[in-house]
């Protein structure tokens, strides 16, 4: 990947790559977009802190489609959602999804527009509704499947994925002190976690841009999903739910 940075450092958020940058202004189209993002130069060395990047993830979406001679909508039907039966998990949704997917923001600053039925990220909007870090649309049943099965495969019993790749993938890495990351997903940390404080410390999960939530228990064999915006907000003013027990 380039200056030491390695997937490992992309997948856990410490490769050194700052996403502040609103290249979506300067790039129109995915192949220049994901150019820009190659080209530039690391905000810090590899392993050096943890920062939530999305360019890495826009960087290994391109990597496996690459890798895998293919589109990475196309890997990511064939791969995960076909095989888990998540039949109603999609990027790009057609017109005629759109009565069943709830808005996200009026947006004043790029597209001013209602956002409803394409993807929120102005990244991804550019890259055309497709990309390794946002666009996908789901329902709560499906991410309901998805986490189960990574349950399964911690605890042994998945035909889908190994206990060896999910305890890989779900278990904090430790690469930067202090940092909550696994790979792709995070941990709770001690104080402030999405997860609230009824979860283990084995737990793993993650949060989205929108408000959607997800986290797994292997302790307790259970998972919790949600979408926490209750209403069309403008940037910046966030409804967050917590897990943890009521005051």
């Amino acid at each position: 990947m380039g200056s030491g940075a390695t997937v490992e450092h992309a997948l856990a958020h410490c490769a050194g790559w700052s996403d502040k940058s609103p290249l979506y202004r300067r790039h129109s189209d995915y192949r220049s977009l994901v150019a820009a993002i190659a080209s530039q130069p690391l905000a810090y060395a590899p392993a050096m802190r943890s920062s939530y990047s999305d360019f890495g993830m826009i960087l290994l979406g391109e990597g496996l489609a690459r890798l895998g001679d293919r589109p990475f909508a196309t890997l990511a039907w064939t791969r995960v959602f076909q095989p888990l039966g998540m039949r109603q998990t999609f990027f790009r949704p057609a017109e005629t999804e759109r009565h069943r997917i709830a808005p996200t923001e009026v947006d004043r600053h790029f597209r001013h527009r209602l956002i409803h039925g394409e993807v929120h990220d102005e990244h991804a909007f550019v890259m055309g509704g497709v990309a390794g870090h946002a666009g996908v649309f789901t329902t709560a049943a499906d991410v309901a499947r998805l986490a189960a099965e990574m349950l399964r495969a911690r605890a042994g019993s998945s035909e889908f994925m190994s206990k060896a790749v999910a305890d890989l993938f779900t278990t904090r890495r430790g690469i930067v002190a202090g940092s909550t990351r696994a790979l792709g997903w995070d941990t709770p940390s001690e104080q402030g976690s999405s997860a609230g404080d009824l979860l283990s410390r084995r737990s793993f999960g993650h949060t989205g841009f929108t408000g959607t939530s997800v986290w797994c228990d292997p302790d307790r064999g259970s998972r919790a999903s949600q979408r926490d915006r209750e209403a069309v907000l403008y940037r910046c003013d966030e409804l967050w739910v917590n897990l943890g027990r009521s005051p």
